[in-house]
């Protein structure tokens, strides 16, 4: 099988989320400070923002999207060394 078969390859990679889990372990203000200063849009996702691209990825306005990963993040990725 493959995507001219109709199936379809895609991922969404959350970072910072502001879950209840994320929010105690960063209870501590200056760390909560810290975080929020690497992330490019200045604050963790909401989980509704992240569920909003899941949302996307699948329904059908993703019909054309495959073989990728969509970095939820805020733009955190753009500062690792890995890309």
């Amino acid at each position: 099988m493959n995507a001219g078969d109709g199936v379809r390859a895609r991922a969404k990679l959350a970072r910072a989320v502001a879950s209840p889990i994320n929010l105690a372990t960063m209870a501590n203000p200056a760390e909560m400070a810290k975080l929020n200063a690497a992330i490019p849009l200045g604050r963790m996702a909401q989980p509704a923002e992240i569920a909003s691209v899941v949302a996307l990825l699948a329904g059908g306005g993703a019909n054309y999207i495959t073989a990728t990963t969509v970095f939820a993040d805020g733009g955190l990725m753009q500062n690792s060394p890995g890309l």
